[in-house]
């Protein structure tokens, strides 16, 4: 999780570089085909950005499920441990005699 958080910060700043150069293409296009290329990069970034966050969506689904699964493993061992305690399968001391 925290690899793809690193990966995600570390883009960020790099795509909002790449954003605002697609910006300022698209707005200063002179003609209709240079319209239509500025707004097919435009598309192809957003596509990316969107893959980004189903990425990262992703990443945090595990952790949670790992979370879970963890938190289910512990509650069972101390069912167990309890259970064992209780059960009366203990044995006596031997008796010593001071």
């Amino acid at each position: 999780v925290f690899k793809v958080i690193d990966e995600q910060q570390n883009t960020l700043q790099s795509d909002a570089d790449n954003l605002a150069e697609l910006q300022t293409q698209a707005s200063s296009a002179q003609g209709q085909m240079e319209a239509i290329q500025a707004a097919n990069q435009l598309a192809s970034a957003q596509t990316n950005q969107l893959l980004q966050i189903r990425s990262l969506l992703v990443a945090q689904q595990n952790a949670a499920a790992t979370l879970a699964q963890a938190q289910a493993d512990k509650e069972s061992q101390q069912i167990a441990a309890d259970e064992k305690a209780l059960a009366g399968e203990n044995t006596p001391s031997p008796k010593r005699i001071w």
